[in-house]
C-alpha cells in the first residue's frame, strides 16, 4: 500500500493501528490548509521511534513535534506548488 497516494488504504490502515481519527484530523486539517495530503509512510517505515514519541509525549511534546514537522516536510508544499 503506498500511503502517500492510497488515501482510503492509508485510513483503514492507521485504524487498524489506532491511531486512523488522528491520520483522518490531521488529512483535513493539511487539505483545509491548502496543504498536499500528508505521507506518514515515515511512521511506519520507524515504528520504534513513533511510539517512543507517543510515549514521551506525557512530558515532553519535542519528539513528536519533530515527526510531525517531518511528515509535513515529505508531504510537500501547498498545493499546486
Amino acid at each position: 500500500m503506498n500511503s502517500k497516494c492510497d488515501t482510503a488504504g492509508n485510513i483503514e490502515a492507521r485504524y487498524e493501528s489506532g491511531s486512523g481519527d488522528r491520520v483522518l484530523v490531521a488529512n483535513v486539517m493539511a487539505l483545509q490548509a491548502g496543504r498536499r495530503q500528508l505521507d506518514f509512510t515515515a511512521w511506519d517505515e520507524h515504528k520504534d521511534g513513533y511510539f517512543a514519541a507517543i510515549q514521551a509525549g506525557m512530558s515532553d511534546y519535542e519528539p513528536m513535534k519533530s515527526l510531525v514537522r517531518r511528515v509535513l516536510r515529505e508531504s510537500g508544499g501547498k498545493t499546486g506548488e
